[in-house]
């Protein structure tokens, strides 16, 4: 209970009572209290309180000496053997101050760029066997273009001997439109690569750079020249063809277009 309350409960005249371990260790608690203070408790009083003034007092003592000439003094203070001329310089406390508060500046990674596009792998399959069209657009593209998508049907009827629904996997490259990321051209061939793991056979791969996502140096002639010759790269065969452009404006695309896929017929029919 605090003083206040029991200060208020005896005005109105109420006895409190209270344990001696709760009482105030000073006589004038327990004068007030109306307790007989016995001769002991008074002297363990007495010398607590007179502990506490001594070291009040020893608190409140000021040194005759400065502080400054208490410490050591500095090795510029010291004598020394070497001459003036060779003696070191304190830096200046204006010169100590700007090496602390200027921070290292780290230098800027540099990232490689990253190259832009849109790749678009249609995978047909039939009883017949399997093929894919490779086709890479600009990042810009939104999807395949309807005129590419019926374009890589009919090339696969005329090497399936039917129609069938593809399978469709789009790769956007960069993936993250960040500098702090690095999306090489060589990491986004090494992606490439992976996703062609599940494609067919016989890949038909339209335009250079497309094949050079490949991982693969073209070594073909011009689509208009004739038949092209396979490539065997990662467990499959990728026949690099001519941009799509050239096949729906040039007549010799075309025929050269037809030979080679008979071309992938034959390779198909005497390799199984």
């Amino acid at each position: 209970m605090s003083r206040p309350r029991t200060a208020y409960l005896r005005e109105m005249g109420i006895d409190v009572w209270i344990l001696r371990e709760n009482v105030a260790a000073d006589g004038v608690a327990l004068a007030r209290l109306g307790a007989q203070v016995p001769a002991k408790t008074r002297a363990i009083v007495a010398a607590v309180e007179g502990r506490s003034t001594v070291a009040a007092a020893r608190s409140m003592v000021v040194p005759s000496t400065p502080l400054s000439s208490s410490l050591a003094a500095p090795p510029s203070a010291l004598p020394s053997s070497a001459p003036a001329a060779e003696r070191p310089r304190p830096a200046s406390v204006a010169a100590v101050k700007q090496q602390v508060a200027a921070p290292a500046t780290m230098a800027p990674v540099q990232v490689a760029a990253a190259p832009e596009f849109l790749l678009c792998l249609l995978d047909f399959s039939r009883d017949e066997g399997d093929i894919s069209c490779l086709f890479l657009l600009p990042y810009a593209a939104t999807a395949l273009p309807a005129t590419f998508d019926r374009f890589a049907a009919d090339l696969a009827i005329a090497c399936l001997g039917g129609r069938s629904e593809p399978k469709r996997t789009d790769l956007r490259w960069p993936m993250v439109k960040s500098a702090n990321f690095s999306q090489s051209a060589d990491e986004a061939r090494q992606v490439v690569i992976s996703k062609l793991k599940g494609c067919g056979r016989d890949v038909l791969v339209f335009g250079s750079a497309a094949l050079a996502y490949c991982g693969i140096a073209a070594n073909s002639a011009p689509a208009d020249k004739g038949v092209v010759e396979a490539i065997a790269a990662h467990d499959r065969q990728f026949w690099p063809l001519a941009e799509v452009d050239e096949y729906f404006n040039a007549v010799p695309a075309k025929m050269a277009l037809w030979l080679t896929l008979g071309a992938i017929k034959a390779h198909r029919s005497k390799n199984g």
